[in-house]
C-alpha cells in the first residue's frame, strides 16, 4: 500500500521536478526501500548472488552488499 502511494505521488510530482532533484529523491527512496523491505532484499540478494557466482564476482561482503543496495537505488530511479 505504501509503495503504491509513493509511486502515485512520484507520477504526479515527478514531471514537475528538476532532474537533479528527482534523482536525489529517487536515491533516498531506494535506500529506504532497501532498509525497510527485508524479504525483498533477501530475494534480490539471492538473485544477484546467482549472477555474481556465474560471473566470478563476490557473493558476500561489503562489495556485494553495496551491489544489492545499488540495485534498489537504480530501480527507484
Amino acid at each position: 500500500m505504501l509503495l503504491r502511494i509513493g509511486l502515485a505521488l512520484a507520477d504526479w510530482i515527478g514531471p514537475a521536478l528538476p532532474v537533479w532533484l528527482a534523482y536525489v529523491i529517487a536515491d533516498v527512496a531506494g535506500r529506504a526501500w532497501y532498509r525497510m523491505a527485508p524479504q525483498r532484499r533477501e530475494l534480490v540478494e539471492a538473485n544477484l548472488a546467482r549472477v555474481c557466482e556465474a560471473t566470478g564476482r563476490p557473493t558476500r561482503g561489503r562489495a556485494f552488499r553495496r551491489l544489492v543496495r545499488r540495485a534498489f537505488i537504480e530501480h527507484a530511479r
